[in-house]
């Protein structure tokens, strides 16, 4: 699990990508996958404690995946 934030220019985040395989889960997606409620993904990421990203009404959680 990411535990930092990025600012986000046009649905960009601001600093270099990690060279880790990552994938964007939906809200409902990442609600399941962590285990939280909508309300807990939503403290969190009001807390800083996700990467996150918006597009259009929805928000993108950055899952970076764990290397061999």
């Amino acid at each position: 699990m990411l535990i930092r934030n990025t600012k986000m220019i046009d649905n960009q985040p601001d600093c270099k990508q990690s060279d880790k395989p990552s994938i964007w889960l939906t809200s409902k997606e990442a609600m399941k996958h962590f285990g939280l409620s909508g309300c807990e993904l939503m403290h969190k990421r009001e807390r800083g404690e996700l990467t996150f990203k918006k597009q259009g009404n929805a928000y993108l959680y950055l899952l970076t995946l764990k290397g061999n």
